[in-house]
Parts: C-alpha cells; structure tokens; sequence
C-alpha cells in the first residue's frame, strides 16, 4: 500500500466517524467542524510528495528562501508581486517546517467547506443528520492529494467562496470580509478574476446576456493576467476593488 492510498484511507475513515457521531448526536456541529478540521491538517502534515510535483516544486522554493530577507521574497518566492503568499512562504521556509505549507492550505480549503455546510445548515434549522451527509459528500467531491498538490490558487479561491459566503448569506460587510476579497488576489493572480466577477454581478442581473457573455473570456482573462500582471495593475486593481467593495456596502446599508 502507497503513502498516499494509506492516507487518504485513513482521513476517510476518520471523516465517516465524524459524519457518524455529529448524525447520532454525540457531537455538536460545531465539535465536528473542529475534529474535522484538524485531522485533514494532520494528516496532510505527514504526507512527503515527489519532487516532480507542483508540491515538490512550491519545498524547493521554501529551500531557496530560508537565507533571504524578507525584504527580497519578491524575487524568489511564488510569483512576482504576490506579496501574501510569498510572506507565507518566507515564514514557513524560516520555521523550517515545509509540511505547514499542504496542511495550512488543505485544512483551510476543506475547513471553509464544512464550515459553511454546517452554518447554512443552522441557518435553515436542519438537523445534525444533514449535515453530517453534506460533510460526507464533500470530502468526496473533493480531490485531496489534487488540493495539496495544488496548494495556492485553490486556497485563494477558498477565501473568496468565505468572502462571498460573508457578504452574501451572513450580511457581514465588514473589514474582514474585504480583507477575504483582497488578500487573495495577492495568493494567486487568477484570484483577480474571481473577484472581478463578484464585482460585476450587480450590474450583470440588469443586463441580460451579461453573465453568459463574460463567462466566455474567463480563459482569456486568466491569460493575460499570467502574461502581462505588473505591480501597478496590481495596486490598481486592489484599489478598485477596495471603492467598489466599500461603495457596494454603503448603498446596501443606505438601503436598509
């Protein structure tokens, strides 16, 4: 048996003991969530990928950023100008514990998932039961060792899904929820795009073949971004982001 066939099995039969507690009760929600949480985080901590990975690639990074100032993670970190990420990886590289890199990204991908499972589902008054079916599913649904291999794009996105979640269904429009539109566009540069389109639904639901058309340069748009994003576009796009954000929250409190 592989490292990654034992694991995965051993992290399905921990998610199908939790799914089976919260569903008799034995644990609460928000237990579960925790439990949850936790044992994706130790097991993605064990687990040693092959250097011919992206996860392989992203350790050999954290090699090359362990001697230099945090002044110059710029230069060697995981992209030019993606200043979050490159942080994240200069302090693991300085703690020397490469493993907190999958097990930071995957427990925060799957935690955000079971997380607003579980809240949507106090939301709506539904029973423990669905929920632990909900938690189920999605850990099948979900590619793990694909997540883990992947570590910064799916991780940006996470946050944005929180962002949205927040906005949207909580009616959190606060700080937070800004930081959790911003930050990740400095993770992953396609982030940029996720948030553009957050941003443009407003105006889209006016327009009627807004959506459909947009969705067709989705390729394109990530395209460029890969090969023309430079630090002024950069801060360009968060400030835009940060008044439309900020204007968006004021008419809808204005609203109220």
């Amino acid at each position: 048996m592989t490292q990654a066939t034992f694991l995965l099995f051993i992290l399905s039969f921990i998610v199908l003991l939790i799914s089976y507690l919260l569903s008799r009760g034995y644990i609460s929600a928000k237990m579960s969530l925790v439990v949850y949480i936790m044992s994706i985080f130790c097991v993605t901590f064990i687990y040693r990928p092959g250097y011919s990975s992206d996860l392989g690639r992203y350790f050999l990074i954290l090699d090359g950023m362990q001697s230099i100032p945090l002044s110059q993670i710029n230069y060697y970190g995981a992209g030019k100008n993606l200043f979050v990420i490159n942080f994240v990886f200069w302090i693991i590289a300085k703690l020397g514990i490469y493993q907190l890199l999958p097990a930071l990204s995957v427990s925060t991908v799957y935690g955000i998932g079971a997380y607003i499972i579980i809240n949507s589902r106090l939301l709506q008054n539904k029973q423990t039961n669905d929920m632990s079916i909900f938690l189920l599913l999605q850990f099948m649904q979900l590619s793990f060792f694909g997540i883990m291999d992947n570590v910064r794009n799916i991780w940006a996105f996470s946050l944005i899904i929180l962002a949205v979640y927040r906005e949207l269904i909580q009616n959190k429009r606060n700080l937070i929820t800004i930081l959790l539109y911003i930050l990740p566009c400095f993770m992953h540069n396609s982030a940029f795009l996720m948030v553009a389109f957050r941003l443009l639904i407003p105006f889209a639901k006016k327009t009627k073949y807004a959506l459909p058309l947009l969705t067709l340069f989705v390729g394109q748009g990530i395209e460029l971004l890969y090969l023309h994003l430079n630090l002024f576009l950069c801060l360009l796009l968060m400030q835009l982001i940060v008044v439309i954000n900020i204007s968006i929250i004021a008419s809808q409190r204005n609203g109220e």
